[in-house]
């Protein structure tokens, strides 16, 4: 599940949305990128306060990372890779 206001942040920015078929693929092909994890809007109202925020960080850093949204088929095994406790995450990564 997703919120209009997420929707809209990945059809403005051109935000992919990664399953866990394309995170691997993902991952290897930006050197640093964040990944969104945004749960359930409903259940987690502050997914859409970092889906205002994600642009706003991936422009003070000069667009250094690649963002991308989880899928919501994804996220709770995604979830276990990187071991995070809280929603909404942004993982970063590098390399």
């Amino acid at each position: 599940m997703s919120s209009a206001l997420i929707d809209s942040m990945m059809e403005r920015y051109h935000y992919p949305l990664l399953d866990e078929a394309a995170h691997d693929g993902f991952i290897q092909q930006h050197p640093e990128c964040v990944l969104f994890f945004t749960e359930d809007p409903v259940r987690f109202p502050e997914s859409n306060d970092v889906a205002m925020i994600l642009p706003e960080l991936d422009k003070a850093y000069d667009h250094r990372f690649q963002p991308a949204v989880i899928a919501p088929s994804a996220q709770r095994k995604l979830q276990a890779r990187y071991g995070f406790t809280e929603w909404p995450s942004l993982v970063f990564l590098r390399d």
